[in-house]
């Protein structure tokens, strides 16, 4: 746990958490500035400089008649310094994204001769507009480049930019469709308002950069929904944060809980800025720093709201209109162009952060590698299993009648009541690829039930009724429950003597579940190991519905939540197979 952010929301939409900073991945800034010296042929010394793009930018760009200033800026030098080859700047509105998407391909065009870079927005109108409003100025307002890197040889057209040192910069649009993007070469890759490009086209507008062993790909965008491209690839990124220390001892994560209310702004309590979400004195956002919520990921992607630019927190004015927003905008659109985080209608149950909060310090069982340690262990304690079947789809698939079939496999999950009140996962098993078949995975699940011992079984009745009844003829009634989920049944749990399975209330249990999570009543193994079972945990969104008057949950088509079903049926089967509640009664 030493590796990852231990408490802090990743979505900001719930409650804000506090963590102990040693429990934090800093970024490393990887500083590449250093002077070598080589002999030419005639034994004279040669002097090379290696120095940082941050210095390249402040020598080459101007803005507004001036050098480039990092002043307050301090969050954008290891973005232009780290050597990642994948980055994704997931941004609010106003905050220098196309300035820095802008520097970053004149200077890489200037410094690397014959270096092909590519740029690709959403639309025809967006593409012109960076062109001329942002890459021309950069490059005919900086001297140096005007000078020693232009004239009448080279290519000054808004889609196409020459330098005479052999670069070129392309600049494409993909409304609907990347074949304008087909055909060019590039070493960078540059890919503005990510959010707004069709997701199946990414792909193949990043094979440009195959040709190139040391390609660059660039991706930036506003957010949206959770539903979106921007945040597929943010979930797949490090998910860095900038956060700031303050006086009492906490770092300040930058979102709504980071502002005070208006009124210390109006009445002189407070200056303009952040404040910390714990003792509301304010922060200096200069002071932050780069840290990792996701460092294993391959794509480096970096979160940059307006709370942390200089010229929205350094003068009241500008601050105000910040307010003003927060107060007036529809929170949906607050937490897009303000703040940069995703925001659905639909909001989720649980956080990435409290997932992590209560994964443990110990190894997930390989069902695959059960040791003699693992066996002895587990025939000591009281294994309770829970199986969601699935039909083994990605979520790519369609029905004869063309309607596409959602995401789902089968899961076993294995836990045990560690303490009276907590539960304790120690074994999941997703049934993917050859194992899908159902006579393979009953097979697997027997064994594993008599290798370890395990005392009782819940399965789902809905899509596996068919499955269960050669697991029953298997293991017999006595290790076998079967659930039915009614979304409109008045009680929690009933027993159906007819259809002798258990009914229960679908939202009623899963809000539950969701619960004891949220209150540490449930234990993960280690976040590394666990995560990828997370992800079926973060797919679930809630919902209001206006017809039914009460909250639904779903997932997305292409999500799958199986693992939670899992773990739902496997405590459910444990509370009563232990008669936590003291209220159950197993039928004969």
């Amino acid at each position: 746990m030493s590796e990852i952010i231990d408490d802090i929301e990743a979505e900001g939409q719930e409650d804000q958490e506090y963590t102990d900073i040693s429990k934090l991945r800093p970024v490393d800034s990887k500083s590449a500035a250093r002077v070598m010296a080589s002999f030419n042929s005639d034994g004279s010394v040669r002097t090379h400089i290696k120095a940082r793009k941050t210095d390249f930018v402040k020598t080459l760009i101007h803005l507004d008649g001036k050098n480039f200033d990092f002043g307050g800026r301090e969050y954008l030098a290891p973005i232009y310094n780290r050597q990642d080859k994948r980055i994704l700047l997931k941004t609010a509105r106003q905050v220098e994204k196309s300035t820095f998407l802008a520097n970053n391909l004149v200077v890489t065009s200037s410094v690397l001769p014959f270096n092909k870079a590519l740029y690709v927005s959403p639309s025809h109108t967006q593409t012109r507009q960076f062109s001329s409003e942002k890459l021309k100025p950069a490059i005919e307002k900086s001297p140096l480049i005007w000078r020693y890197l232009q004239d009448n040889s080279v290519s000054n057209q808004v889609f196409e930019k020459g330098f005479t040192n052999g670069s070129f910069v392309f600049l494409r649009s993909a409304f609907r469709s990347a074949d304008r993007s087909r055909g060019i070469s590039a070493r960078v890759l540059t890919l503005d308002e990510i959010q707004d490009l069709l997701a199946s086209d990414i792909p193949v507008i990043m094979e440009c950069t195959s040709h190139f062993e040391d390609s660059v790909v660039l991706m930036a965008g506003t957010p949206k929904s959770f539903d979106n491209p921007i945040e597929q690839y943010w979930e797949e990124s490090t998910q860095n944060e900038w956060l700031v220390p303050c006086g009492c001892g906490e770092w300040a994560f930058l979102d709504e809980s980071a502002i005070a209310p208006t009124e210390m702004y109006m009445s002189g309590k407070l200056p303009p800025g952040p404040v910390c979400p714990k003792c509301m004195r304010p922060i200096d956002v200069t002071k932050g720093r780069w840290f990792s919520m996701a460092p294993q990921k391959m794509i480096v992607g970096y979160r940059i709201p307006q709370l942390m630019v200089p010229w929205i927190i350094s003068t009241l004015e500008q601050w105000m209109k910040l307010l003003w927003k927060r107060d007036n905008y529809p929170y949906g659109q607050f937490s897009n162009e303000v703040l940069g985080l995703s925001y659905d209608a639909a909001s989720k149950p649980i956080s990435r952060a409290h997932i992590i909060k209560i994964c443990g310090d110990y190894d997930i069982w390989d069902p695959n590698k059960l040791t003699s340690s693992i066996v002895t262990k587990a025939r000591q304690l009281q294994l309770i299993g829970g199986i969601d079947w699935g039909e083994g789809n990605d979520g790519a698939e369609k029905s004869p009648s063309g309607k596409v079939r959602h995401a789902s496999y089968t899961v076993l999950t294995v836990g045990y009541y560690e303490t009276f009140k907590k539960f304790k996962v120690v074994l999941v098993k997703k049934y993917t690829g050859k194992e899908i078949d159902p006579d393979f995975v009953v097979n697997d699940i027997c064994r594993l039930v008599m290798s370890l011992g395990i005392k009782m079984l819940g399965a789902d009745w809905g899509h596996g009724w068919g499955v269960n009844n050669t697991l029953v003829r298997k293991l017999g009634h006595h290790k076998v429950m079967v659930y039915q989920y009614l979304p409109r049944l008045k009680e929690r749990l009933k027993w159906d003597k007819i259809g002798i399975r258990w009914q229960l209330q679908r939202n009623l249990v899963m809000s539950e579940l969701f619960y004891d999570m949220k209150a540490g009543l449930l234990e993960f193994p280690k976040w590394e190991q666990f995560e990828p079972y997370a992800k079926d945990i973060l797919a679930i969104y809630s919902e209001y519905s206006d017809y039914a008057r009460e909250i639904r949950y779903d997932h997305r088509t292409s999500d799958p939540d199986d693992f939670f079903h899992s773990l739902l049926l496997c405590k459910q089967t444990a509370d009563i197979y232990l008669n936590k509640s003291r209220r159950y009664t197993i039928p004969e």
